[in-house]
């Protein structure tokens, strides 16, 4: 009676393609479309389509940029964006599972109850998060020595899997989860490198980096609740 044991099983499969384009190395462009599956999902809702784009620009190697090329050896702009879908959920997210545990109450044999608990809610729509992520960066070098590369981002936790607004104790069980919130992270990385050598051969190399990002609940369980119906003892 204290044995116990689980057993899952789980599929995904995954197709994309890639098309890329580049003219006279200085516009690049590349598109990527990918479709997902995984059996964590009800048949319905199992397969997704995502996207991704990202784009540069290598400046310096435009003819009006030959002027300074002894300053800024290169530059390119670039930005991208694209979305991917996260399957890392339990295998019975979606399934009313039903537990089994000892009651303290004892039968006429002086033996205990063995009870099963109610099964619990499952929202059937539940499906993929769908991570989200943009940015844009710069990558500079200065006389071929000395390099700069900066970047802001966004990511997005979209249909994030979360538990829903709590429910009455009369309802038996627990709020189901359901793609119910939204992660924001925002942040920004700057990269310094400089590399030089001697005339005798030696080499000096350094790198430097600097990052900052903030992370906030864009959107919870609640977020179609009227505000003066919100309560800071609830989810």
């Amino acid at each position: 009676e204290t044995n116990g044991a689980d057993a899952n099983w789980d599929s995904q499969v995954g197709f994309f393609g890639r098309a890329n384009y580049a003219y006279k190395g200085k516009y690049l462009v590349e598109g990527n479309i990918r479709r997902d599956a995984t059996s964590k999902f009800p048949p319905h809702l199992r397969w997704r389509w995502y996207p991704s784009v990202s784009a540069g620009w290598v400046i310096s190697n435009e003819s009006f940029m030959e002027d300074i090329s002894n300053v800024l050896s290169f530059a390119k702009p670039r930005g991208s964006w694209g979305n991917i879908g996260d399957q890392s959920v339990s295998n019975s997210l979606y399934v009313p599972t039903m537990s089994i545990s000892k009651n303290n109450w004892l039968n006429g044999s002086g033996l205990p109850f063995f009870e099963m608990g109610a099964a619990g809610a499952v929202s059937p729509l539940i499906t993929w998060q769908d991570i989200e992520h943009s940015n844009v960066g710069v990558d500079l070098r200065f006389f071929n020595k000395l390099g700069v590369v900066f970047e802001y981002f966004e990511r997005n936790t979209n249909n994030m899997i979360i538990p829903g607004e709590t429910l009455a104790s009369t309802f038996g069980v627990s709020a189901p989860q359901g793609n119910f919130g939204k992660l924001r992270t925002r942040g920004w990385e700057l990269n310094l490198d400089f590399n030089h050598r001697f005339d005798n051969g030696l080499r000096l190399s350094a790198n430097a980096n600097l990052a900052d990002a903030v992370s906030v609940i864009a959107k919870g369980a609640d977020w179609n609740t009227p505000w003066e119906n919100r309560l800071l003892s609830t989810t």
